[in-house]
């Protein structure tokens, strides 16, 4: 334990001096703590005007040390300069012997390649930016000013990586359109990181220390930070910044400089563009291995998880429901359809074929029959379904639950068309089913939307930029008439909740997929049409992760639906009829639009040509089958578990939209 000294924090609120006190504590000394405000005291905590710090009132009793973080950022030179006179006085009315003066590594000559203790320090605030100019001006005038008989530190840390951050790339890039940064200045240039436990640990240890002389320096920098390009990059990755990090050669941003000279001084303008890029330009690495040994102390930092700790809400509060994958060949032998219609022909025997089967199928439906493609299909009545690799029932939602007790003795996963059933006893007797079964033998709902192309890049997109907390989502769907769709069940809307659990499901499904807790229903409405159906339903899904706002509705209008997630970080819109999706990391731009506008046509001609060639590029129900097929990637996503909560939620909307 060192000698207990008596403290005074100037500046205790700023961001670098967050949890300074407990580690002055946990030494012993004692600590007074000083901030701007009108003249008053609570606790430890003394308040006034900063140019009469030594005519406070509060402010009495010796301190052997003062820490100084204040900087009067919005204010000029000279205002800055007041308030160090005025703390001079103090210093030498409050017998104070050291003075710990919180500079930065910014007062640096712009033309130093080697930043360690003793390295030249800029002599002319015009020629740093803003806070430059300040800290360079403020540092001066201690020098000059600051009585010789009281020791004096230059503590000067690097770029301070803590939770409180407010920009973590300023001065450093900045977002352009198309989710890019670009990085300003030289991409070799290192980045001074430094993390505030650790510029904590050097305080309390220079305060603890015996000064080798009356002036000194401590310079508190990773000696081993990253450049200005892995920066950036891992601030991508880690804070969803971009995808991307743009760079020019230095020469070229010097030319640029000069050129905006030259425009500044036509216009007027007080800003010097050459001095603030050419000091972007420099190649600075940084030695602190000298203070590292006097002080005892290591300052290498985990600069990488420092930055993601550094932000709000960077721990994702959802699951993802799969992970990206590709349909890829599985063992299956033997295929069950009940219910043999035309989204058997057209998405899951392709989807099989994708899955490389080419074993036997059994077909079943309410009347035997030969279909054009040569499957035997056999009335379903009367019949005894045999095991197989995979039992699909496609037969109408509200048949479903018929299918039961025909695979009570049937070995193989079972996947079954969405939506699943309709109210929450018929989801009780799946729920049964299901736990009955084997673990070879699990149901599994058909949920592809969760696969659609779109929805595949955003996961991939997730998966490579962290997005953050997920804050809300909000569903748009829009359909025409119900009336002009057949089959005929559809049309009866009221009957089959159509534009719900039929039209919608798809996409209040995605917005509700990343997580398996349990829906709270808010703020419910609908209307009716002339026509006795349901014409809008619009409302609010609440979550313990996150809330879902929606807008569903069928009429005279044309198809479209939109997802938008809102993430801490950045935004994703998925877009369908076709398929897009765009992530928002920058600001809005015209860029953004015009990239969901190529997509847009991609997705359209891609539509066509299967339509062409009579392929299907759409994997979504391959990787459904390869989710009951025993997929561990994909298989918890389909699973009753993970769905039950979701349809609960949507059997209490349909019973209040529907119950008339």
């Amino acid at each position: 334990m060192s000698d207990p000294k008596r403290i005074l924090v100037c500046g205790h609120k700023s961001f670098a001096a967050k949890g300074l006190e407990p580690f002055l504590a946990a030494k012993g000394h004692s600590v007074v703590n000083f901030s701007r405000g009108r003249v008053a005291q609570n606790g430890n905590t003394v308040s006034g005007p900063v140019d009469q710090i030594h005519d406070n009132p509060h402010l009495t009793g010796d301190f052997h040390t003062v820490i100084n973080y204040i900087l009067l950022k919005d204010d000029t030179a000279e205002r800055n300069n007041e308030y160090l006179a005025s703390l001079i006085k103090f210093c030498q009315t409050r017998n104070v012997r050291h003075l710990i003066h919180i500079s930065s590594v910014s007062v640096y000559d712009s033309t130093v390649t080697l930043v360690d203790e003793s390295a030249r320090v800029e002599t002319d605030p015009n020629k740093k930016g803003a806070y430059g100019a300040l800290k360079v001006a403020t540092d001066l005038y201690l020098s000059k000013n600051f009585p010789q008989n009281i020791t004096l530190t230059m503590l000067r840390p690097g770029f301070i990586l803590a939770p409180g951050l407010i920009n973590p790339i300023i001065g450093m890039g900045f977002r352009m359109p198309g989710n890019q940064i670009l990085l300003l200045g030289s991409k070799d240039n290192r980045v001074s990181v430094i993390t505030r436990d650790i510029v904590n640990q050097a305080l309390v240890a220079t305060v603890d220390a015996k000064p080798d002389d009356n002036r000194q320096v401590v310079l508190v920098v990773d000696s081993d930070g990253p450049t200005r390009k892995e920066y950036l990059q891992e601030a991508c990755k880690r804070l969803g910044c971009g995808t991307r990090v743009v760079s020019f050669p230095v020469p070229l941003w010097l030319l640029a400089a000069m050129g905006g000279d030259v425009m500044a001084k036509v216009a007027g303008m007080t800003v010097k563009p050459y001095k603030l890029i050419s000091a972007a330009c420099r190649e600075q690495v940084f030695d602190s291995r000298r203070t590292e040994r006097k002080l005892n102390l290591s300052f290498k930092c985990d600069w990488r998880q420092a930055l993601t700790d550094s932000m709000d809400g960077q721990v994702p509060n959802f699951q993802l429901p799969h992970t990206d994958a590709q349909p890829r060949p599985m063992n299956a032998r033997k295929v069950t359809f009940i219910g043999f219609g035309g989204i058997i022909k057209q998405k899951h025997l392709p989807a099989l074929k994708k899955l490389g089967f080419s074993g036997s199928v059994n077909a079943y439906d309410v009347r035997a029959f030969k279909d054009p493609a040569g499957y035997d299909v056999r009335a379903i009545e009367g019949s005894t379904i045999e095991p197989a690799d995979l039992h699909v029932i496609a037969s109408p939602g509200r048949f479903h639950n018929q299918a039961i007790p025909l695979l009570r003795k049937a070995a193989g996963p079972i996947l079954v068309e969405k939506p699943l059933c309709y109210t929450d006893p018929e989801l009780d007797e799946w729920i049964d089913f299901d736990r009955s079964r084997p673990a070879s033998g699990k149901v599994y709902v058909l949920q592809n939307s969760r696969f659609k192309p779109n929805v595949m890049q955003m996961i991939r997109h997730l998966q490579t930029y962290n997005p953050g907390r997920l804050l809300h989502v909000e569903v748009n769907y829009q359909s025409p008439s119900v009336s002009l769709h057949s089959p005929a069940w559809r049309r009866d809307e009221r009957g089959s909740q159509t534009l719900l659990l039929d039209y919608s499901l798809h996409y209040l499904d995605v917005a509700m997929m990343f997580t398996n807790g349990p829906w709270d229903l808010k703020d419910l409405r609908w209307e009716m049409n002339y026509q006795g159906q349901t014409g809008l339903i619009e409302g609010r899904m609440t979550s313990q992760a996150y809330p879902v706002s929606f807008l569903l509705r069928q009429g005279f209008i044309t198809r479209r639906a939109r997802i938008l997630f809102t993430f801490e970080n950045y935004l994703c819109s998925l877009g369908f009829f076709p398929d897009t999706f765009v992530p928002h990391m920058g600001f809005d731009s015209w860029s953004l639009y015009k990239m969901e506008s190529r997509r847009n046509f991609r997705a359209t001609a891609a539509k066509v040509v299967d339509k062409l060639i009579k392929r299907e590029s759409d994997d979504s129900h391959a990787l459904a089958m390869m989710a009951a097929l025993g997929d561990d990637r994909l298989a918890r996503s389909l699973s009753l578990a993970n769905l039950e909560n979701g349809y609960r939620l949507l059997f209490k909307m349909g019973r209040e939209v529907y119950s008339g």
